[in-house]
Order: structure tokens, then sequence, then C-alpha cells
């Protein structure tokens, strides 16, 4: 019991700094918000940061099960990225939605998997448009996985299906 006692006071400093973190970030990212909102075009320093610590990169990360760091600027490098990982871009006229984005991925076991990602990320020129952590929206990078359908047996042509 006592040991039990131990691994317990260690849980809970652990869980103490867990959410002074937690409180730290909610300043943090309060904190962004208001500079961006005050400097949104003149400070380059501010930007950097924002560029460096957008939401996708941890959205792409949770949702692809990433254990490394993410970093693109662009679309063309978020391409260039996804297709490392054997995402295969879908064209524009077969999207389900013309306001998502739409990447496929071949799977074992006849599954796919389909990355949407909300045209909004990218701007005119194919920069990544800066957003805070409350701008952002988890919805705008989906992963759905799917199942094919499997391929109904063709019979073989024998003699009796021969009309002559």
């Amino acid at each position: 019991m006592f040991q039990r006692f131990l691994q317990n006071q260690e849980r809970g400093k652990e869980v103490q700094i867990v959410k002074d973190l937690q409180e730290n970030m909610q300043t943090l990212n309060q904190l962004i918000t208001y500079l961006t909102e005050e400097k949104q075009n003149s400070d380059v320093a501010i930007r950097e940061i924002l560029r460096a610590n957008h939401p996708i990169f941890g959205q792409l990360r949770k949702v692809l099960a990433i254990p490394y760091r993410v970093f693109f600027t662009t679309r063309a490098e978020f391409s260039q990225w996804l297709k490392s990982r054997q995402f295969v871009p879908i064209k524009r006229e077969e999207w389900d939605d013309p306001g998502q984005e739409e990447w496929i991925k071949d799977e074992p076991g006849n599954k796919y998997k389909l990355l949407t990602v909300a045209a909004t990320v990218f701007g005119e020129k194919g920069d990544l448009v800066i957003y805070t952590a409350q701008q952002w929206h988890a919805d705008w990078i989906t992963l759905i996985e799917y199942q094919r359908p499997e391929e109904p047996a063709v019979a073989p042509i024998t003699d009796d299906d021969v009309p002559f």
C-alpha cells in the first residue's frame, strides 16, 4: 500500500505539471491571438512563429498517426509530402465537395483512405494561410477509411454459353 501511495504521489505531480502546461498554452494562445490582431500585416517574426506552429501540423499528425514533426509552407510542399506518404491527388472535377481537396491512399486488404483538406487552408498563390488555434476548425482535415466492395465473381464462358 505504501508503494501504491508513492506511485500516486508521483502521478499527482505529473497531473499538476500537465494542468500547468495547459494553462500556459491557453495564455500563449490568447497572446498569439492578440498579437495577430494587432500586427496582422506588419510583424514578420510573429507571422513566422504562427506559421511554424500552424494548427494544420498537429491535426495532420493526429489524423494520420504521424510520430514526427510535420512542416510545409505551400500547397506544392504539402502535395510532395502527401505523395511521399503514398497519397494520390484526386482530380478537381471528381471531388465530392469543391471546397475540399481530396487525396486517396490504397491500403492492404481491399481498403483505402480518403483524406480531405479544406481549400481555404491555402491562399490563391498556394501559400499556407495562417490560422490561430481559435480560428482553426478540426473538420478542415478529415480521414475516412473505406472498404472497397468485393468484385462479383465472373463465371468462365463454356461451350454451352456460345449460341452457335
